[in-house]
């Protein structure tokens, strides 16, 4: 184990694996950790008294500071793992708010939007899983529903959907498709179109390449409304 003092003048001290304790003397003692209230990660914080006044501060951000290099003074502390209350410094890593977004996209444990509280890309919705995600050479096709990712998971492409309907697209959901190949292909009406035509402009501001097909130059004949699985 591992200790650093946490402030130039006082007496606390932060270890490699999370815990903070304080010198009195020859004496050490262990300082309590309280989980926070009121939101579904569970951070683990501290009470300090510093200068004569009581300060909260959050452990992982305490552990970090003193053990992890941050020559891009990068503002966030990503949990690798997902468990907020594992406060060891190799479980710990400095990142960007976007990465931050994107490491919890990416992971089984990540079930609901922590906004709005919807589920999102989740196992039981049938569309992407975290293991095809990190496979960053696969093209990602993005389509108007379940049955239409079926249809091209059938086929052996990656597909997923937007969740809840092209129209309910969010910016912060760009993060998701970082540095990604995407093909686009709306269904067959001006809604659909619109709709993914929006998705694709939001997109372009995170993806490799945006890519965006009309199904009438491959079906010319396609029926209004018609999808890829009428091709």
């Amino acid at each position: 184990m591992e200790e650093k003092r946490i402030f130039s003048d006082n007496n606390y001290w932060v270890t490699d694996d999370g815990r903070i304790i304080c010198y009195y003397g020859y004496k050490m003692k262990e300082i309590n950790q309280y989980s926070t209230v009121g939101r579904k990660e569970k951070y683990k914080t501290v009470s300090l008294n510093i200068n004569g006044r009581q300060r909260l501060f959050y452990v992982h951000r305490l552990v970090a500071e003193a053990f992890i290099d941050n020559p891009y003074n990068y503002p966030q502390v990503n949990h690798k793992d997902r468990n907020p209350s594992n406060n060891h410094v190799g479980n710990l890593e400095w990142v960007t708010a976007q990465e931050n977004i994107n490491h919890a996209y990416l992971t089984d444990e990540y079930k609901e939007c922590a906004i709005c509280k919807e589920r999102i890309w989740s196992k039981k919705s049938n569309l992407l899983t975290a293991a095809e995600v990190t496979d960053k050479d696969k093209i990602i096709w993005l389509v108007e529903g379940e049955k239409d990712v079926d249809t091209m998971k059938k086929h052996g492409f990656l597909a997923t959907s937007p969740p809840n309907g092209a129209n309910y697209w969010r910016a912060d959901f760009n993060g998701f498709f970082a540095n990604r190949n995407i093909v686009i292909i709306p269904d067959n009406d001006e809604p659909g179109k619109k709709h993914l035509e929006k998705v694709s402009k939001n997109l372009s501001k995170a993806a490799k390449t945006v890519r965006l097909i009309d199904l009438t130059d491959i079906v010319p004949e396609l029926k209004k409304g018609g999808d890829v699985s009428d091709v």
